[in-house]
């Protein structure tokens, strides 16, 4: 819950810096400061996924796997073609 918390607090001073723009500043350039942000987040999120761990079942799973690892690459070989009119 630490997560959501920080998240809604972190909102809340975005929401206060926006609101303390002048609004023809917030109109020219002010909007792509959201956008930016984002950079900070998508590099958070990639740190995070890198350093965690597959569960046991996931990986029992992964090396079990009998199906191809690219079934749509098999598709050209195996689909019928189909027609829209009907016989």
């Amino acid at each position: 819950m630490v997560g959501a918390a920080a998240g809604t607090a972190l909102g809340a001073l975005v929401w206060i810096a926006a609101q303390s723009l002048a609004p023809n500043d917030m109109l020219t350039w002010g909007w792509r400061l959201v956008f930016l942000s984002s950079i900070f987040v998508t590099i958070a999120a990639l740190v995070i996924r890198r350093k965690l761990d597959e569960s046991p079942v996931f990986e029992e799973i992964k090396q079990a796997r009998t199906e191809p690892r690219h079934p749509c690459g098999k598709l050209p070989n195996t689909a019928r073609p189909t027609s829209c009119a009907s016989s």
